[in-house]
């Protein structure tokens, strides 16, 4: 989960990186949110994010942000 969420953040600088000039200063983070057994993708719409939190309602989440 820390390692993804690292994982992720430095992909996005990299992608940055990659048509910026050599000394920029690029910060790129990223947030997973998930349980023990699954993380979950974004949510993109209301009935996603509806469907989320009462999935999430009594149970115990996890929210990890990584910057890069």
């Amino acid at each position: 989960s820390d390692k993804l969420a690292l994982r992720l953040a430095n992909q996005k600088a990299e992608a940055v990186a990659a048509i910026l000039s050599e000394d920029a200063l690029i910060i790129a983070a990223d947030t997973i949110v998930g349980t023990k057994t699954k993380v979950f993708e974004k949510t993109s719409t209301d009935d996603e994010v509806r469907k989320s939190i009462e999935f999430f309602s009594g149970r115990r989440i996890y929210i990890k942000t990584a910057v890069a």
